[in-house]
């Protein structure tokens, strides 16, 4: 495949990555009531759980359709840029997997006739914040470095005007 269709591919899978991440946004989980809630609302869940793995699916495939074009420019570059993608899919996999568990939770609460409702509030609380951790920590982190791989890869190549790239250098660790 050429360059420009790459990185026409790459533009499309983008938007699909906006889009994804839109929907991958389950409010029922950050509601005060999300034991009896999630349950309730499972499908919520489950459309937010799809559309975050759509999002760790655009990650990769993004990275996966940028890397040879890098490669050309720096096998170093090229390198770093898909590692921190993989290693951000694998923690976003690992965020998706954490929602679905809390639906789970959910699902045995209401269930359940007479729950510990301190047990169960305990390890909601505990899954909640591990995924939100992940979520808006680890994986835009990780995310961010790998970004900031790519603008390098840009400033290096040419490709964009310079001011654009070092504002998104700068910018994105404080994303």
């Amino acid at each position: 495949m050429d360059i420009i269709k790459r990185i026409r591919l790459a533009g499309l899978i983008m938007l699909i990555g906006m889009v994804a991440g839109i929907f991958s946004v389950a409010p029922v989980i950050d509601s005060a009531d999300y034991l009896k809630e999630a349950f309730r609302q499972s499908n919520q869940v489950i459309v937010a759980a799809i559309f975050q793995f759509t999002l760790s699916l655009t990650y990769m495939g993004f990275a996966v359709l940028i890397y040879p074009v890098i490669k050309k420019f720096s096998d170093s570059l090229s390198l770093g840029f898909l590692s921190f993608r993989i290693l951000a899919v694998s923690v976003s996999i690992i965020g998706t997997i954490l929602l679905l568990s809390l639906l789970t939770l959910s699902e045995v609460f209401v269930q359940n006739e007479s729950p510990n409702t301190l047990d169960f509030e305990a390890l909601g609380t505990i899954l909640k914040s591990t995924r939100d951790t992940i979520n808006h920590i680890f994986m835009v982190l990780l995310l961010c470095v790998g970004n900031i791989m790519l603008y390098i890869f840009f400033i290096k190549a040419r490709l964009m005007f310079r001011w654009i790239l070092i504002w998104g250098i700068i910018i994105s660790p404080k994303i």
